[in-house]
C-alpha cells in the first residue's frame, strides 16, 4: 500500500541544481503544525538528515519528513532509528531526479514503512 504525500510549499528554485528548497525556519513551522512534540520531531529529523546544520532543506528530504510525520501523527507508527531501507532506495532515486529532470516535482509517492 502506497501512499502520496501531500503537495509540498516548496518555493525557491534554483535553476544551476534544479531543486526547490524550504527554508529550515518554515520547515520547522510546518512540521510544528502536526500535533507532535518537538522530541519526536527532532528524531524525524534526525533519522532523515543525520548530523545536519542546514539552513534549507531540498524537496526530496522535505518530502521524506513529511512522510515520517504522517506515519507517527496519522498511523500512529513508532519513529524508526534509521531510516528504512525502502526510503534510502527512494530517497537516491528521486534525488538522481530532481538532478536531471524537474517535470515531475510534487507527485513522489512514497513506500510504506514497518
Amino acid at each position: 500500500d502506497e501512499q502520496s504525500p501531500t503537495r509540498s510549499p516548496l518555493g525557491q528554485h534554483s535553476k544551476k541544481q534544479k531543486q526547490s528548497f524550504i527554508p529550515v525556519n518554515k520547515a520547522v513551522t510546518i512540521f510544528s503544525n502536526s500535533g507532535l512534540g518537538r522530541e519526536t520531531l527532532g528524531r524525524i529529523w534526525d533519522v532523515v538528515l543525520p548530523h545536519s546544520k542546514a539552513a534549507k532543506l531540498d524537496e526530496v528530504d522535505f518530502t521524506l519528513m513529511m512522510h515520517l510525520i504522517v506515519c507517527s501523527s496519522r498511523k500512529g507508527l513508532d519513529v524508526p532509528k534509521r531510516l528504512p531501507r525502502s526510503l534510502r532506495i527512494w530517497r537516491e532515486e528521486h534525488k538522481l531526479d530532481v538532478d536531471t529532470d524537474s517535470t515531475n516535482r510534487h507527485r513522489h509517492t512514497l513506500p510504506e514503512y514497518e
